[in-house]
């Protein structure tokens, strides 16, 4: 019989690993060549602090696609060319309104929330948009969204605080300071293994496919299957609680 155990993300080791990782994306295959020969600027609030250095020996040892360096997000300008990618965090946010009855039989809106993205994204620079933006009259002007085509994405989880608040990733150091449930050098070195296996495929991949290894499941017959202790989170997306917790029994 198969053994369920809980465990701080900080401390992740897996046993074994199955091909399924989180949730990644793949776009802009034609681009993936001018990877190869790219140089990848891994950005960093500060890449000479201590809790950075693991993360940065991660990708020296699995990170074989490209050349890679190490560079600040506030230097992140000097960089940005036709023969650089970068892995950097970005998001966006949505906002849902649901509908309800008037009482003349109509519609009009009615609650309405946001919901916020935010994942760790891999990318090139579209050389129109870049040589446009070069060529502005506001030189003080920040990259706009529209230079990047991105080909790799990993999905992120953070806390709510950080949803409502998504500045707190770039204050906080490498590590995400504690707001990313699904990160740390172990998901990290899993993400990019399986992200350079998607890439050599160079076909399109839905941020939410799923796929299953028949071999490594078997295995779970005989060994320890590690889980995050995050999905024992109650979360409330109207208000953020994330104090409450499901009972690990039930579960």
């Amino acid at each position: 019989m198969s053994k369920f155990r809980f465990f701080l993300p900080a401390f992740l080791c897996f046993l074994f690993a199955l091909e399924t990782s989180g949730q990644i994306s793949i776009d802009n295959v034609n681009e993936i060549e001018r990877l190869k020969k790219s140089v990848t600027y891994i950005a960093m609030k500060d890449t000479a602090s201590e809790v950075a250095q693991p993360y940065k020996e991660i990708f020296r040892k699995y990170w074989t696609f490209s050349k890679i360096e190490f560079i600040l997000y506030d230097d992140i300008l000097k960089y940005v060319s036709d023969d650089a990618s970068f892995f950097t965090i970005g998001g966006y946010t949505t906002t849902s309104t649901f509908m309800r009855m008037s009482a003349g039989g109509g519609q009009r809106p009615g609650l309405s929330f946001e919901n916020t993205h935010l994942y760790y994204e891999l990318w090139v620079t579209d050389p129109k948009v870049l040589e446009k933006w070069k060529n502005r009259k506001k030189k003080k002007d920040e990259l706009p969204d529209s230079v990047k085509k991105i080909i790799g994405r990993i999905e992120l989880y953070t806390d709510f605080e950080t949803l409502a608040k998504p500045e707190n990733i770039y204050q906080s150091d490498y590590d995400g300071g504690g707001h990313i449930y699904n990160w740390g050098p172990g998901y990290l070195k899993n993400d990019i293994q399986l992200l350079m296996r998607l890439l050599e495929k160079g076909e399109k991949r839905w941020l939410f496919k799923s796929e299953t290894d028949e071999k490594q499941i078997k295995k779970l017959k005989k060994e320890t299957l590690y889980v995050p202790d995050y999905v024992l989170i109650k979360f409330n997306k109207f208000n953020g609680d994330e104090s409450k917790r499901h009972d690990e029994k039930i579960c």
